[in-house]
């Protein structure tokens, strides 16, 4: 079986940092990372996507006031797709997790991802930080997923509040029921942490807009 992992998102101080490329180092990985930690994505070899924060593409049909910090995970996603997918498609399995994602009691995350029962027409996730199914799936649900899901689900608010915005995990899921692609929870499989490093967690950061009304440049960055 040929796995193919795509980390994505940003590179946060923290122990995953130091500890990530030893886990994936027998897999072919593909990054989508910010200009900054480019030297680090050479760690996982050549196939990066590197994103300037300064030029940010939103959603098709959708401004940059409109953003909100989680939608990063999916432009980072969308971008190593978009580059990458004649590739993509030629393995069997393809695997989507975050640079601060760690998957406790797996000397070697392909090892994890071969021992699973992976199943057609499937996607087995964990919220929507890891996700995996076979590459004709994963690439039918996720291919389009930046430019046509979310502009169709965003609803434009004359008064912006974060329980009334866009939320990516519930998205995610009415994505798959739309291309009849079912999902199966992994927590029974593998205990999934996230370490932030520095950062601290804030109920709703992720729902919160990616640009101030003045047009600075918001999020969860890491300081480099």
């Amino acid at each position: 079986m040929r796995v193919a992992f795509i980390i994505t998102g940003d590179v946060r101080d923290c122990s995953v940092r130091k500890t990530l490329p030893s886990k994936v180092a027998s897999c072919d990985v593909f990054c989508g990372s910010y200009s900054e930690h480019g030297e680090y994505l050479k760690e996982f070899g050549n196939t990066n996507v590197i994103i300037n924060k300064l030029d940010i593409t939103p959603p098709f049909g959708l401004g940059k006031n409109d953003m909100q910090q989680n939608m990063l995970q999916w432009l980072c996603l969308h971008q190593v797709i978009k580059k990458y997918k004649d590739q993509l498609s030629q393995y069997d399995v393809i695997c989507k997790i975050r640079f601060d994602t760690i998957l406790h009691d797996w000397g070697d995350y392909n090892s994890f991802i071969k021992s699973c029962n992976i199943k057609e027409k499937t996607i087995h996730n964990h919220s929507d930080l890891v996700f995996f199914g076979y590459s004709d799936v994963f690439l039918k649900a996720f291919t389009d997923f930046y430019d046509v899901v979310i502009p169709n689900t965003y609803i434009v608010r004359n008064v912006y509040s974060n329980e009334n915005s866009w939320k990516s995990e519930i998205e995610f899921r009415n994505n798959l029921v739309k291309h009849q692609i079912n999902n199966i929870r992994i927590q029974d499989q593998v205990k999934i942490s996230i370490d932030r490093g520095n950062y601290k967690k804030v109920t709703w950061d992720g729902n919160r807009k990616l640009y101030s009304e003045c047009g600075e440049l918001l999020g969860k960055f890491t300081k480099c």
